[in-house]
């Protein structure tokens, strides 16, 4: 696809061979080596693309025969990262500062439930696939007629190399990130890692145009990405139990609310947090079937996409309240 041009800068991991990593491990060869406190821009591709198109339907993902989530492969490719990035001055002990200066997603995306993934794999298995148009300068993704999907684009996976020298899967750290997908890491906003060898060695990857609290079908609206971000060596803290963030007032409001408009929100009282989780969201399917005339599955998968889950009630007595909702300017006539 054709990029539009980020703000100047001079350094680049361009996706490739050599800047493509499915593990985070010290001994993975930098694919740049930068200052502290310098731009740099990344260009992510789909998770390998194989058998993934915009064209690809339902149907085509059922004659794949894909039953499990290592299969998933089959689809997208494995997860992957690009990079890494070494920070001349960075040691254990310090902190990387992400700065996350420009997010811009590419021309198209996808959405899908797998089986054997998800909150509710056992009750909607799939496999279920949906592909989305994605405009440039436009703010919304159609979900279907009356249904808009708010630009929000982050990455969902980044990260730092371990102290140890095995190699380590994608799948979320304390000590080095990884595939948490955070959705409040968003254009102004900053991520902090804990340094656990020379450099640092940072990735990035896993591109989404939106996502909402939970991704509870286990994917978000997958996309591309170019980015800008600047890499910066934080030292004389104290060592970080895990990653920390700061947003920016403007992601703030983005997950606050859509168009100006409020959200619709279901709360679920029960003695366990994983059934009462369940129970939220499902409340919320059953309103969007009744109010809004989406089937089960459009409901599972929109919440993935755009839901919000809050823990309104921990307290230590073993009752536990979650809220589910949905942003209601979602909605257009």
């Amino acid at each position: 696809m054709s990029w539009k041009p980020l703000a100047k800068a001079i350094h680049h991991v361009h996706h490739g061979p050599d800047s493509t990593t499915y593990t985070f491990n010290k001994d993975h060869k930098p694919a740049l080596t930068v200052d502290s406190g310098t731009e740099v821009t990344f260009d992510n591709t789909h998770a390998g693309f194989v058998n993934l198109t915009k064209e690809t339907t339902t149907a085509d993902v059922v004659a794949l025969d894909i039953k499990s989530a290592p299969e998933l492969e089959k689809l997208v490719g494995l997860l992957y990262v690009n990079g890494p990035v070494y920070v001349n001055g960075a040691e254990p002990g310090d902190m990387l500062k992400v700065e996350i200066l420009e997010l811009q997603p590419g021309s198209w995306g996808w959405t899908a439930i797998i089986p054997g993934m998800g909150l509710l794999q056992n009750e909607i298995p799939g496999p279920h696939l949906m592909t989305f148009d994605l405009p440039e300068g436009q703010d919304y993704a159609v979900f279907k007629p009356g249904i808009h999907l708010p630009r929000q684009p982050f990455y969902g996976t980044m990260g730092v190399a371990p102290a140890e020298g095995d190699q380590y899967c994608l799948f979320p750290r304390n000590d080095i990130g990884g595939n948490f997908d955070c959705r409040y890491l968003g254009k102004g906003s900053t991520l902090f890692l804990p340094v656990n060898v020379p450099g640092a060695l940072f990735g990035v990857g896993d591109a989404h145009f939106c996502q909402g609290d939970g991704e509870i079908c286990c994917l978000a609206l997958e996309t591309t990405m170019r980015s800008r971000m600047r890499l910066s060596v934080v030292k004389g803290k104290d060592r970080l139990g895990g990653p920390h963030y700061e947003t920016s007032p403007e992601r703030v409001k983005e997950m606050v609310s859509v168009k100006g408009k409020g959200e619709h929100g279901a709360m679920i009282t029960g003695h366990d947090r994983d059934t009462v989780v369940k129970q939220a969201v499902k409340e919320m399917l059953r309103w969007l079937e009744e109010e809004k005339g989406l089937t089960r599955v459009e409901g599972y998968m929109l919440f993935s996409l755009v839901g919000n889950l809050k823990m309104m009630h921990e307290i230590g007595l073993g009752v536990y309240t979650v809220s589910a909702s949905i942003p209601l300017g979602i909605f257009v006539d």
